[in-house]
């Protein structure tokens, strides 16, 4: 297989590190703003939406490789981008976590090693599951989220689409987080709350 990466930070070496354990990857291209042009041996491109249509023939597997930390909506937008242009989105799920037979992930979405994911968890497209958080029962995660290490989860919360969940967060059990709200690392979260709504 071969896959462009658009973003070459930490966490999309993370993301790679996790790719190239369950699949053979022929090549891997990079696609950043980054003054560079490798990053662990890996061909790095200056990004530009005309550069990537470039590889478009020969690369049909795409995964977006930055959080969304500083923009609700920048995850979203680039994976429309691709998807008009015709590129395919790999589930990609580690060999270190835990996830039920009866739960389900959307296309283009990561999970990291040491994550729970119970029973009848729906985890929408293109999501981030980091490190050693927990999903319980019922959870529901819109596209395009966001949920950094160590987030608790508890059963029935429903999260909308463009969200972040910062590190360490705690969410009450059945609660319902709306579209594009960010959550501060280490929140205690006991209430429903309102679109674009920063929690911290």
């Amino acid at each position: 297989m071969k896959m462009i990466m658009i973003g070459a930070g930490g966490h999309a070496l993370s993301c790679m590190e996790i790719i190239k354990s369950l699949i053979k990857i022929r090549k891997i291209i990079f696609f950043s703003q980054l003054k560079t042009n490798k990053i662990k041996g890996y061909l790095v491109k200056k990004f530009s939406m005309n550069e990537i249509k470039k590889f478009q023939s020969e690369y049909k597997n795409a995964h977006v490789s930055f959080g969304q930390i500083n923009d609700l909506k920048s995850r979203s937008k680039m994976f429309n981008k691709l998807k008009k242009l015709g590129y395919c989105f790999p589930k990609i799920i580690s060999k270190n976590c835990y996830l039920s037979k009866n739960s389900s992930v959307g296309e283009g979405s990561i999970i990291f090693n040491n994550v729970f994911i119970n029973t009848e968890v729906k985890i929408g497209i293109n999501c981030i599951i980091n490190n050693c958080s927990t999903l319980e029962h019922n959870v529901v995660v819109g596209d395009h989220t966001h949920i950094a290490p160590g987030a608790i989860i508890n059963g029935d919360v429903k999260i909308g689409k463009n969200c972040f969940i910062g590190s360490g967060a705690v969410l009450k059990q059945g609660i319902k987080i709306a579209d594009y709200t960010f959550i501060q690392a280490g929140k205690i979260v006991l209430r429903d709350s309102k679109k674009y709504e920063i929690i911290k």
